[in-house]
């Protein structure tokens, strides 16, 4: 992502589907479906791209409304996403499994998050620099949270 991110593209439905394997044996993700990408050198695309995708993985500022200046397309958004992946991926659980798409909505522009330290599957050896950069990734101001770039460094 960081690599996308360096192209001015922006995935805008970075979700589990949406990242495979190599194989069963390596540890090596591809991103894919970028049927929603969008150029960060312009919000042109704001109207249709941001309202689309999985409601679960988008992040607060694709939700603003006409009179908030519309969806804001930043690589932010992403960053987001990855957020709500990696919790996913290291608890095992659904975030907001048992919400519909308007509480879903509703959760996310309000800034409540999936909680980390409540999973019963939490696998993560409940590393704190984890659980901090996961947290910083779900920042509901998009420019509290880290890039791809100080993302890598930290892993």
């Amino acid at each position: 992502m960081n690599a996308v991110h360096t192209y001015n593209i922006i995935h805008l439905d970075l979700k589990p589907e949406n990242v495979l394997m190599e194989d069963e044996h390596s540890l090596i993700p591809w991103v894919t479906d970028f049927g929603l990408a969008a150029s960060g050198l312009s919000n042109s695309f704001s109207n249709s791209a941001a309202g689309r995708g999985t409601l679960k993985y988008k992040a607060p500022e694709l939700f603003r409304t006409t009179k908030q200046g519309g969806a804001l397309l930043i690589p932010a958004a992403d960053i987001y996403s990855f957020g709500i992946l990696a919790w996913e991926v290291l608890t095992g659980a659904v975030p907001w499994a048992d919400q519909v798409d308007t509480e879903i909505m509703m959760s996310v522009v309000n800034g409540e998050r999936p909680e980390l330290s409540d999973c019963k599957n939490w696998r993560a050896a409940k590393d704190p620099g984890v659980v901090a950069l996961i947290d910083e990734c779900l920042h509901q101001d998009p420019g509290d949270r880290p890039s791809f770039a100080a993302i890598a460094t930290r892993l």
